[in-house]
């Protein structure tokens, strides 16, 4: 894994893995969002509706890593979407913050 390079708020390190700053760039003429971990007010429907961030809740957890049954069905789906979209793994970026933890410079844009 490439060295990190750029900060970013812990607010927008979704709890799936997603670099919520992709998705808020990818949606920005559509609706701004202040990433999954903040208010719904603003969010688009597929956000509002996430089922991964149901299921944390239900789970009382922060983050899909801390969870017994990671990564699930529900997470590799969504991998195979960012990963073909972004060019990015949500499974490799959660890795990485849970061995470096999360006050640590998380490099988004070195990515393939």
């Amino acid at each position: 894994m490439k060295m990190p390079k750029e900060k970013i708020d812990i607010s927008m390190f979704a709890p799936c893995g997603m670099n919520c700053k992709v998705c808020y760039k990818h949606c920005y003429h559509k609706k701004s969002c202040a990433g999954c971990l903040n208010s719904d007010k603003g969010k688009p429907e597929h956000c509002r509706k996430c089922k991964i961030k149901e299921c944390i809740k239900e789970k009382s957890l922060s983050y899909c890593f801390e969870c017994a049954e990671y990564p699930c069905k529900l997470l590799k789906n969504l991998e195979k979407s960012y990963n073909k979209r972004y060019q990015a793994s949500l499974i490799e970026n959660s890795r990485f913050v849970q061995g470096h933890g999360m006050v640590w410079n998380i490099s988004w844009n070195s990515r393939k």
